[in-house]
């Protein structure tokens, strides 16, 4: 079974007029069920989706190149604890692509640092010394 991959994806019409933003929207997103639209103005916005592994690289490349003027940005962990940042944009008919990957903690470790311990009670302070 893979791991999930949480993405949050930023996708900016860099042109006040959104018209290729929207198109985006309309053809690309609004119809994939696993995305959450989290935010949305005129000019951008933002979505969540899981993916198995890492982020859809591909799909991303994709989008830069049918809309070259929107910049998309995406920030991702996994739960085996890989982490990143991709951006990506066109610029005079070329791709430009940044993507950064490191090894951070696992969304499980992360849980359990935050995880109340049963015997302390609502309202009460934890005696263990850090």
């Amino acid at each position: 079974m893979p791991n999930d991959c949480y993405n949050e994806l930023l996708i900016v019409s860099l042109f006040d007029d959104g018209q290729e933003l929207n198109s985006m929207i309309d053809r690309e997103i609004i119809h994939l069920p696993e995305l959450i639209i989290h935010e949305r103005s005129r000019r951008a916005i933002r979505v969540g989706y899981v993916t198995p592994w890492g982020p859809s690289v591909y799909w991303m490349e994709s989008l830069i190149m049918k809309y070259p003027r929107c910049w998309l940005k995406n920030d991702w962990k996994e739960d085996g604890g890989m982490a990143g940042v991709w951006v990506g944009r066109m610029m005079n008919g070329l791709k430009y692509i940044r993507n950064s990957e490191w090894i951070d903690i696992s969304y499980d470790f992360e849980n359990e640092l935050f995880e109340r311990y049963p015997e302390e009670e609502e309202g009460t302070e934890s005696t263990e010394s850090y």
